[in-house]
């Protein structure tokens, strides 16, 4: 059996890949079918390496300095869960919004689940809960927010992808019309663009290992059969019918997906969402995001709406436009003058230093992203 594992930020697309992958007969591709699995094992983690339980245990990684991520790896080969442990997991995760996938015959996995490491545990879970009466070649998820468990899975045979999008279009998404429905109360603008910049770090640190890609959610809606048959050939599996799709999109159980969409439903493929935030986000939001994303945007080939934003914002002057009601955050998260100084620092870097000090690695995640990314500014 093989395994596929689908990461990203959150409105970034992820669902609608992980819908249109499971249509293919010889995919299971569940939705968000065991976030609790990833969570716990980040906040067991930190709870052995730092003495310390983080909520958002899942974050954006930069400017940290407590762990590397070897010694995440390396606690992951030997992180152990019992049956017991693996159901109250379960049993926490009931009512979580961030659950997706209906799991029948849970009981009868536990029955048949020994102790075991983190990594058998999980194969284990994505083969049993496979998408019925399907032979398939590949079993796997989709996950949000889990990148830094990547290299660690494509070291263990895993193929991975990473689905990204316009920053301004998911801050769109968000904010604006149902993104509530899927995202709960409002997070930092700064915490969601580290997120999505993590993603980023990802994506081009990874590029070149052949079980690894990264999307654009606006090619897969602009040509979905194209990018879909560029997927199956990675893969090494037969085409997507070029009209598989004609009739709609099936979710895992078979029944017609109406997307999930922050604004209108929507059969079918459409790139109707593709630069919504021109109509919808407030120009000063726009200049923050493009000022802390600009060069990840550059690199990814998402043009800007002020060219000239490192020269001509200036970030203290941002007004958070929601009110952060998260206990786990401060008011101030985006203007607080600790982090903007790291946002100024982070794009001097970029701008003015011809090589990376392994302190400033930091900002960045990996040293190649560093030069990746200076390279297209």
């Amino acid at each position: 059996m093989k395994y596929l594992f689908l990461t990203g930020m959150l409105r970034s697309g992820t669902t609608l890949l992980d819908k249109l992958l499971c249509n293919h007969p010889q995919l299971s591709v569940l939705s968000q079918p065991f976030p609790y699995l990833f969570i716990q094992a980040k906040r067991d983690f930190l709870r052995q390496e730092c003495g310390e339980d983080e909520y958002y245990a899942l974050t954006h990684g930069f400017l940290e300095t407590r762990y590397t991520l070897d010694q995440f790896h390396r606690f992951l080969q030997d992180y152990t869960l019992t049956p017991h442990q693996v159901e109250r997991l379960f049993i926490a995760m009931e009512g979580y919004t961030g659950q997706n996938t209906r799991l029948d015959r849970l009981s009868d996995f536990i029955d048949h689940l020994t102790k075991g490491v983190w990594l058998h545990i999980f194969k284990a879970f994505l083969y049993f809960f496979r998408q019925k009466g399907k032979s398939v070649e590949y079993v796997g998820s989709k996950e949000v927010l889990c990148e830094e468990f990547l290299p660690f899975l494509l070291d263990q045979g895993f193929k991975c992808l990473i689905v990204i999008r316009d920053p301004r279009d998911v801050l769109t998404s968000m904010g604006y019309g149902n993104g509530k429905t899927y995202i709960g109360s409002a997070r930092p603008t700064l915490f969601n663009l580290r997120n999505w910049r993590k993603s980023v770090a990802y994506a081009l640190h990874l590029q070149h290992h052949p079980n690894f890609v990264w999307v654009r959610y606006e090619d897969i809606v602009a040509k979905p059969v194209e990018m879909l048959n560029r997927l199956a050939n990675w893969l090494e599996i037969a085409s997507f019918p070029s009209d598989l799709f004609q009739a709609g999109i099936l979710d895992q159980n078979g029944e017609p997906w109406m997307g999930n969409s922050s604004f209108q439903p929507v059969a079918g493929v459409t790139p109707q969402s593709v630069g919504k935030y021109q109509a919808l986000l407030p120009p000063d939001l726009i200049q923050y995001t493009e000022y802390t994303c600009f060069p990840e945007m550059l690199a990814l080939e998402y043009p800007l709406m002020y060219p000239d934003i490192k020269t001509s914002y200036d970030p203290r002057s941002f007004t958070e436009p929601v009110s952060i009601q998260r206990a786990h955050f401060s008011l101030n998260y985006s203007t607080d003058p600790v982090h903007v100084a790291q946002e100024q620092t982070r794009i001097q870097l970029l701008c003015n230093e011809s090589e990376l000090l392994p302190h400033h690695t930091a900002y960045f995640l990996f040293e190649d992203v560093f030069y990746t990314l200076k390279s297209v500014l």
